[in-house]
């Protein structure tokens, strides 16, 4: 509804009648102790049940695509705690954690991480803007983004724990959470880096076909902060697909400048310049 607040609504992807079962298979495997503890004992597909639910209603467009399944986890415990699982009392609770979480003050948070390309001191940022996330490509990172050798010591479980001598790539976001910022962070820098992907690859005329090989790669760690304040070791972020010995060849930052103009263009952010 225009002008009012963000509404949480029942999916059309799952019938009433299924959404009903499953809030009878929750309740009749639920046991609530006088302390408001909830278990479900000898009931091991409460995960699955829950899961389900989540195709059952739709979120507003503001609640990130993490956010909704703990949403969803608090609500469920909130109405068996309040008593029946029903249509009603579902949708109340999930509406006001809702409520709650969209009205969390904004915050700054930061991420950095290495590419596999070479960006001399000398070289100016590049510049971006996607999906309400500031992104730059640059030589350095700022002075309090600096990780210690004994914190990268201690992370894990990738061994190589840094790429020096490549560039980085560092993204600023507001949000209102932890969460959030992961998801807008994380969405914005990787469609990025799809994008420059498909612009860099080679096209093998004869045959018609792309090489399948990526060539900006995204280091083995990325360092999150909140204001200025590093997230480790509380939020430990890695690359399962980091591997050393893809690492050899350099993108030369020179490349990644002439495609920049036609990288912000499809994404839209064609007002920055570098």
């Amino acid at each position: 509804m225009a002008g009012g607040k963000p509404k949480v609504l029942f999916s059309k992807f799952i019938d009433p009648s299924l959404r009903h079962r499953l809030f009878k298979t929750i309740q009749d495997s639920s046991t609530v102790s006088a302390n408001g503890q909830i278990s479900w004992p000898g009931f091991r597909g409460i995960d699955q049940y829950v899961s389900t639910l989540g195709d059952a209603f739709v979120f507003p467009e503001e609640i990130s695509h993490h956010e909704a399944p703990s949403i969803i986890w608090r609500g469920i415990l909130d109405a068996l705690k309040s008593g029946k699982l029903t249509d009603s009392s579902v949708l109340e609770a999930f509406q006001r954690i809702t409520d709650s979480t969209l009205s969390e003050p904004l915050r700054d948070f930061s991420m950095w991480l290495r590419l596999s390309y070479t960006h001399p001191i000398s070289s100016p940022d590049i510049l971006f803007w996607y999906g309400g996330v500031f992104i730059r490509l640059s030589a350095r990172i700022p002075s309090y983004m600096n990780i210690s050798e004994q914190e990268l010591s201690r992370l894990s479980p990738i061994e190589t724990k840094d790429t020096p001598n490549f560039g980085y790539l560092v993204a600023r976001t507001k949000a209102r959470n932890k969460t959030e910022a992961a998801d807008k962070i994380f969405g914005s820098t990787e469609i990025l880096r799809s994008v420059y992907n498909l612009a860099l690859k080679q096209w093998n005329i004869i045959g018609s076909e792309q090489k399948p090989e990526a060539a900006l790669l995204m280091g083995p760690y990325q360092f999150y902060f909140q204001g200025r304040k590093s997230l480790l070791p509380e939020s430990m972020w890695f690359n399962p697909s980091f591997r050393d010995e893809h690492w050899g060849a350099k993108i030369n930052i020179g490349k990644l400048s002439k495609h920049a103009p036609a990288i912000r263009k499809a994404l839209g952010s064609s007002n920055l310049i570098h």
